[in-house]
């Protein structure tokens, strides 16, 4: 009993000598200070990233970021956006955040993209995981900037010759063929590396040279599925112009007024036939886009009295539409 009472009195003088005291700004950091230790707890500090540098890698051009290592942690995980180098938006990396122990992080590309990553440092595991604030975004790029300018002033519709002399080394796997999508991504590719069996429907040859782009040299043509690939040769090497996407974007070409235009078409289902046209320039860019179109939901077949057609997003008549479809596609 002696000592339930000993507790109690210490805790009585406790709350009489805290009355009307008023905690100071020392007294609470001093507070939390103790509390923080006591708990065996310590905040995790921001990382700070360096700016991305460029180094030569086996098979890109690699970007690498470092960071100090911060006290405490147990790793960090790292969030990357990256973006072609005349795009103007960032877009998320493959993936798009990654964990490491290492206080580094190596990304890259084959041509010229810029890169930004941020990094926060993390103690624990599974729920129990704390993660300090995200760092600022670290810039790098997977290339210099003269080396852009110079590319875009020489990067432009090679002569005849030239290109004959660039498709050869393509077939002959001496070079890439450079792709690069609407969306940014680039795939780069050895002519050699496509398959090739005969008897397989995915299967690649390579097929005639003619003009898609409307410059005066010719394109050439690799065969395969879905209408197969366009090749462009440019000044600084060949670069994919179209390929095939399948049963809604069979790659083909066709003459209009005058210009050749490469088209994706999607006749092979039910309710609709679509026609896309696109004309290109020797640098390989779009300068026209057309359409033709006929959607008639309500039958499998084409019906003529009930399919509303359009050209280049003007309503024709049906008569109008068959006369363009036999002139641009042959039936």
């Amino acid at each position: 009993m002696k000592k339930i009472k000993v507790l109690m009195l210490l805790t009585t003088m406790a709350l009489v000598a805290g009355c009307g005291k008023k905690e100071t700004a020392e007294d609470k950091r001093s507070t939390e200070s103790v509390a923080v230790v006591d708990a065996g707890e310590e905040t995790l500090m921001v990382p700070e990233v360096s700016m991305g540098e460029t180094k030569p890698g086996e098979d890109a051009v690699e970007v690498v970021f470092t960071w100090a290592a911060v006290k405490g942690a147990d790793g960090y995980e790292v969030y990357e956006e990256n973006k072609f180098y005349d795009e103007d938006e960032y877009r998320e990396a493959e993936g798009v955040t990654s964990t490491t122990e290492d206080t580094t992080y190596t990304t890259g590309a084959q041509d010229y993209f810029d890169f930004r990553i941020k990094v926060r440092a993390y103690k624990g595991d599974g729920d129990a995981r704390e993660y300090s604030d995200w760092s600022e975004f670290a810039y790098g790029c997977s290339y210099e900037a003269e080396d852009v300018a110079s590319d875009v002033v020489n990067s432009g519709s090679a002569t005849q010759e030239e290109a004959d002399q660039l498709f050869e080394e393509a077939i002959n796997g001496d070079i890439v063929v450079q792709a690069r999508y609407e969306d940014g991504s680039i795939n780069n590719y050895y002519i050699t590396d496509l398959p090739n069996d005969p008897d397989d429907y995915y299967s690649y040859e390579v097929g005639e040279r003619i003009d898609l782009d409307n410059d005066g040299v010719t394109e050439l043509v690799i065969n395969g599925p879905d209408g197969g690939i366009y090749l462009d040769a440019r000044t600084d090497g060949v670069y994919q112009l179209a390929q095939g996407e399948g049963t809604t974007g069979v790659l083909c070409y066709t003459d209009y007024e005058g210009k050749r235009y490469i088209c994706h078409v999607d006749n092979s289902h039910g309710g609709r036939e679509y026609f896309m046209m696109d004309q290109y320039d020797g640098s390989g860019q779009n300068v026209e886009s057309l359409s033709l179109t006929a959607e008639y939901w309500d039958s499998v077949e084409f019906d003529a009295d009930i399919a509303q057609c359009k050209f280049n997003d003007q309503e024709i008549s049906v008569d109008e539409y068959l006369k363009l479809r036999k002139e641009l596609f042959g039936y």
